[in-house]
């Protein structure tokens, strides 16, 4: 029987807790999964010794990384997230959970001075103005 690596590699990066009941549940976890298989740690420490080792990335290609981001990233000005938000919720395709949180940025954005949408809201944010133009050229 094979051994699911998927969820293994899922529970390995488990590890990393810093709330020691979990990390010690996750060791019984991986050795639920390996013992369902038929294996134990001896075999994953087998795993990892043939396994390829790849290096982690250098401090100079992080920074490279992170300017890249930074330069895809958008930034929005409160007015310009309370105007596309007010247009995008006269949308009629908008499901409810996206109805709600355009309404919810859009009331932040004109309670709080100097507010910024958070990574994953300015993802969802493009996405859904993305998704209007898609709409609109049908």
């Amino acid at each position: 029987m094979r051994i699911d690596l998927a969820r293994l590699a899922h529970l390995i990066r488990r590890l990393s807790s810093t709330f020691d009941g979990e990390v010690i549940a996750t060791v019984c976890a991986i050795r639920r999964v390996l013992g369902a298989s038929g294996h134990d740690l001896h075999d994953l420490a087998k795993i990892v010794e043939q396994g390829p080792v790849t290096e982690k990335p250098s401090q100079q290609e992080n920074a490279k990384q992170n300017e890249r981001k930074e330069r895809t990233k958008r930034e929005w000005w409160p007015d310009e997230i309370i105007e596309n938000a007010e247009r995008l919720l006269q949308a009629s395709w908008l499901s409810d959970w996206e109805r709600g949180f355009l309404q919810s940025i859009s009331e932040q954005a004109s309670r709080r001075y100097g507010f910024t949408l958070s990574e994953k809201q300015q993802a969802k944010f493009d996405m859904l103005l993305r998704k209007d133009v898609e709409m609109a050229s049908r």
